[in-house]
């Protein structure tokens, strides 16, 4: 789990993410995912809300699973695909205070 202040400076977006892995290798199960919340300071509720700026993805046309890695330092979340070869590839989902973006 992480947060983000938005830009606003009324809201805070919350993230959940689950995702499974087994001997190092991602294992998407029914739970995985990465879930949104925004948080109003105002009335203190959080309500469920679809990603800023990005469409979630859990696996390519090729085949591979998709995993999102939340940040632990900075705001930036860590979009990875595993592709069933063994190769992995990431992109980097930036947070501008509203969205995220590539």
């Amino acid at each position: 789990m992480c947060y983000w202040n938005e830009s606003d400076g009324k809201h805070k977006l919350f993230a959940y993410n689950v995702r499974c892995f087994s001997n190092g290798t991602y294992s998407p199960g029914q739970f995985d995912g990465l879930t949104f919340y925004r948080y109003d300071n105002a009335t203190k509720k959080m309500t469920e809300c679809d990603p800023p700026g990005f469409e979630q993805v859990f696996g390519t046309d090729d085949g591979a699973h998709v995993t999102y890695a939340l940040p632990r330092t900075g705001k930036d979340i860590i979009y990875t695909e595993w592709h069933p070869n063994g190769k992995k590839k990431q992109k980097t989902l930036k947070w501008n205070g509203r969205k995220f973006s590539f």
